[in-house]
């Protein structure tokens, strides 16, 4: 690969991360991680991890994955929710 397309990848995945931020302050809730990265031809899907609600013990918190559609300036078009979960739930 060369340092071109490393910029490149680099520039897409702020653009994925400053999208699932924005789409976390959307919710409400607190920002989590990027699980996936799927570049399409219009612009990326990613799965994104969010915390819905924090409790004590962790293990009672409330996790959701939502499956984020983003157009190629990394602006959301779409969003579903699916998975949620609580943090020491099998898959």
């Amino acid at each position: 690969m060369s340092r071109i397309d490393l910029k490149k990848d680099e520039e897409d995945s702020a653009v994925v991360l400053r999208a699932a931020e924005q789409f976390a302050d959307l919710l409400g809730a607190k920002p989590g991680s990027v699980s996936s990265i799927r570049a399409r031809k219009e612009g990326w899907v990613a799965d994104v991890e969010i915390a819905l609600t924090e409790r004590c013990p962790r293990t009672t918190s409330i996790k959701a994955t939502y499956s984020v559609t983003l157009n190629s300036r990394g602006e959301l078009r779409s969003y579903r929710r699916t998975r949620r979960y609580t943090p020491g739930e099998g898959i």
